[in-house]
């Protein structure tokens, strides 16, 4: 599918893109489907990073908005649970930049 010229898209799963795939013909990601473990979701995005990519890649994650909830909509509190346990992940190697960030992301994770 890589070298194949007729061949316009490509649709993977984020667990099968994340697992052995090199994607490096993509320019486009498009994750239809979140997953609770944004590690999943990053090892997808990498393997289309990888060596031997020669286009610029855009990364797309849609969200459905309620139009009453807007903010509050599950996509939107789901995104920002990943970001949440991305930013945690981070940290836990790195100290934090001060003692009130830790009280600030558990405090956001179970608001």
């Amino acid at each position: 599918f890589q070298t194949d010229e007729n061949v316009s898209f490509f649709i993977l799963s984020l667990k099968a893109g994340g697992t052995g795939l090199n994607l490096t013909a993509a320019s486009h990601v498009i994750h239809f489907d979140r997953w609770w473990n944004p590690a999943v979701e990053d090892q997808c995005t990498d393997r289309v990073y990888r060596i031997g990519q020669d286009k610029e890649v855009t990364v797309f994650i849609p969200r459905a908005i309620h139009p009453l909830y807007g903010n509050e909509s599950f996509d939107c509190l789901l995104h920002e649970i990943l970001e949440n346990k991305r930013a945690l992940s981070r940290e836990m190697l790195v100290p934090m930049e001060s003692a009130g960030d830790i009280d600030y992301i558990f405090g956001k994770s179970t608001g």
